[in-house]
């Protein structure tokens, strides 16, 4: 018979109870920008020589599969705007592993100062992209998790960490909500 400690549900259990400590006292260290510099946009698009993003749409609901309860998500679709080239796609969200060696994470906020941070992805159970090479012409789908929380009016300020496809600039969407 297996020690308690060490079955899958008792470890499941551990991680969703860490993972929603995490979410409930972890404030961004940079909620302004990263070192690198900012993208300012301000609307759901953003277009470079070599990629399109759009925010196709928002909603707060529970999320299955997840150590959080419920989620703002944030549906992104992604466009290798490349007709030769591959584009070495990397989500915005960490990965579970990464979140102690990250200096900033994507986050999210209301005019309000209400701030959440991106969920880490964990790619055996999220079902989101971690990484990905983008085919010429193609797009994906990406959805972004943030910590139990719902905004408090229709003005919210979105950065997105800076990767290798935005040069490491962050990337703050000013959004109006519907």
């Amino acid at each position: 018979m297996k020690p308690a400690f060490r079955t899958p549900l008792y470890l499941f259990a551990l991680f969703a109870i860490s993972f929603m400590v995490y979410c409930k006292f972890t404030e961004p260290k940079n909620v302004f920008a990263s070192s690198n510099g900012q993208i300012v946009v301000d609307g759901n698009f953003y277009q470079s020589d070599q990629f399109a993003i759009a925010i196709t749409d928002f909603k707060t609901e529970i999320v299955m599969n997840s150590s959080v309860e419920t989620a703002f998500q944030v549906s992104l679709k992604i466009h290798n705007l490349q007709e030769q080239k591959r584009l070495w796609y990397h989500s915005f969200a960490p990965e579970w592993s990464d979140v102690g060696s990250t200096d900033f994470f994507s986050f999210i906020r209301d005019e309000h100062g209400n701030t959440s941070t991106v969920v880490p992805i964990r790619s055996d159970l999220d079902g989101r992209n971690l990484k990905r090479q983008l085919l010429p012409s193609e797009a994906i789908t990406e959805v972004l998790l943030f910590c139990n929380w719902a905004p408090k009016s229709k003005k919210i300020k979105m950065t997105l960490a800076g990767n290798q496809m935005t040069d490491n600039k962050d990337l703050v969407f000013n959004i109006q909500l519907p």
